[in-house]
């Protein structure tokens, strides 16, 4: 045989291996759960119950290794994510009557709520030292220069745009909440 057709034959195996990869191997629209899942929330922010419902599922998924399948920044891709994760998460997920969009907005929610408390109790207290400054300053200049600090601190701890109900879900657990989403902590249900 001539070598190029040795090649041209070696390209097009290659070329069928990797539609072959490629293809979806199951059809989440025909496949069948005999599970009746309730509509999956849809709002901005996240309540307390389905915060209670995300944690133990998060510790699952990271005890499954499924984390490990799914890049760190998934939760920032746009468009269609589902297509974008490997075929065993979206069955898990699927399973457990959970979109992907879902989960990992919930998972990126609630690190930015923790975000916002860590970045609001250091505020707090950076306020608190120039206020203590600002009483005891004589010096119009220096006055004027502490007080733009403090509104320069009020408007760090506003950054993250959460609502006083989700900070409230989430604070007195922030360490814990974290750890179960760094995979250091099995979150059991109280």
């Amino acid at each position: 045989m001539k070598p190029w057709k040795r090649y041209l034959i070696l390209g097009l195996a290659f070329l069928l291996l990797i539609k072959v990869f490629s293809c979806r191997l199951v059809d989440y629209d025909t496949f069948s759960i005999k599970k009746d899942c309730r509509p999956m929330a849809s709002s901005t922010e996240i309540t307390a119950p389905e915060l209670e419902e995300f944690l133990p599922l998060w510790s699952a998924y990271v005890a499954d290794g499924l984390n490990d399948m799914v890049s760190d920044k998934i939760s920032l891709l746009s468009g269609d994510l589902e297509s974008a994760l490997p075929w065993q998460v979206n069955f898990w997920l699927h399973k457990r009557c959970w979109t992907a969009d879902r989960f990992y907005y919930v998972e990126q929610r609630l690190r930015s709520i923790i975000h916002a408390l860590y970045l609001r109790e250091h505020t707090r207290a950076v306020k608190e030292i120039l206020t203590e400054r600002l009483e005891g300053e004589t010096d119009e200049i220096k006055k004027t220069s502490y007080q733009n600090m403090i509104d320069m601190q009020d408007a760090i701890a506003g950054v993250e745009a959460v609502s006083d109900e989700e900070l409230q879900a989430v604070r007195g657990r922030e360490n814990e909440i974290e750890e179960v989403l760094n995979g250091k902590r099995r979150y059991e249900s109280k």
